[in-house]
């Protein structure tokens, strides 16, 4: 049986904004040696909700995930479901709708979050 992870937050989300949010470390923890890769789980395990010791804890873990490529993967693959989004609008005519549409996609992958 596969299991979803908790919830990176106390409020509602879908799962797929989940893996969203961890792909970038779920695709570094992939390319780190076997020694790494724990060293960073257990911090993650670590972090607790009002810890002042988050801060140093998260820069880490954004260090780790820059390091090997996490981010940059998953702009990358941000940007192929971009694409394959605006290959099927391309099939539609021209009108307003069509133009929301393309607009809504450059702005989810453009937005700050």
């Amino acid at each position: 049986m596969i299991r979803r992870p908790p919830r990176s937050t106390l409020d509602r989300s879908s799962a797929a904004s989940d893996v969203y949010k961890r792909q970038p470390v779920i695709y570094a923890l992939s390319k780190a040696t076997k020694t790494e890769s724990k060293s960073i789980i257990k911090l993650i395990r670590s972090l607790k909700l009002n810890d002042d010791s988050n801060e140093e804890k998260t820069k880490i873990v954004t260090e780790f995930v820059n390091k090997f490529g996490g981010v940059d993967y998953s702009i990358k693959i941000a940007n192929e479901y971009r694409l394959k989004a605006l290959n099927a609008l391309s099939i539609l005519p021209d009108n307003q709708s069509k133009n929301s549409l393309i607009l809504f996609v450059d702005f989810a992958l453009n937005r700050d979050s």
